[in-house]
């Protein structure tokens, strides 16, 4: 991250603690109000990103649908944000990850044609009727699966599904320290926000690295068995 951007994410920072300590709602709505301003250029510039994801499966979404999930999920963020659990950045990284998901969703439509039921003919340019598929050509593609993880491991792709909360409530059940960890990774906390969040320690030392590890291979074999 740049000195820019840096600075920018110290004072949105700094901004939403204010926001959590204040208890008069005036100035709560005011504190958001210059949190947003402060936001509104990154905010476009997500939107310009998800645009382009987009076009690169020939599909054309509005900006403007982008800017408007995003703007609800940093509202969210915000209301929700807990100072002691990490950094409001990872939160809102999680939060407009799956915004983007919620946005292509609204464009989905089922077809029985497509390999996996998911259709965006909606979206799709007139100009290029063809089925859905990669820069490489590859219709077998899950557009939904590329959009919400950049990582092809169970407990990641996991992420996207609406029985994830589920999921992770019964493999609590079973290791209430593991799944602590897992839906901490849901919500975007990864390295020292991450040991903070789970209570394993204040840095992201090998010891919490390879319990980490352990926690993810657990929730995977808990995930095959649970199918």
């Amino acid at each position: 991250m740049n000195t820019s951007n840096c600075k920018l994410w110290s004072t949105v920072e700094n901004l939403a603690n204010l926001y959590v300590k204040a208890s008069d709602q005036e100035r709560k709505e005011r504190l958001f109000e210059e949190l947003f301003i402060r936001l509104k250029k990154y905010i476009g510039s997500c939107a310009g990103n998800a645009v382009r994801h987009a076009s690169q499966f020939y599909l054309s979404i509005p900006k403007e649908d982008f800017i408007s999930a995003y703007n609800l999920s940093l509202w969210e963020a915000v209301k929700s944000f807990d100072p002691t659990k990490g950094r409001l950045k990872s939160l809102v990284s999680y939060r407009f990850k799956m915004a983007e998901a919620t946005v292509w969703r609204q464009y989905e439509t089922r077809d029985e044609n497509e390999k996996d039921g998911r259709s965006y003919a909606k979206a799709r340019w007139d100009s290029l009727d063809r089925s859905l598929s990669d820069s490489n050509g590859d219709s077998s593609v899950s557009l939904i699966d590329i959009i919400i993880t950049e990582h092809p491991s169970t407990e990641d792709t996991y992420l996207s599904n609406h029985a994830f909360t589920n999921l992770v409530q019964a493999f609590a059940k079973k290791n209430a320290r593991y799944a602590k960890i897992i839906d901490s990774l849901s919500k975007g906390y990864g390295g020292n926000d991450l040991a903070r969040v789970t209570d394993e320690g204040y840095c992201y030392d090998a010891k919490v690295r390879k319990l980490v590890q352990r926690a993810k291979d657990s929730f995977r074999a808990f995930q095959s068995t649970s199918g």
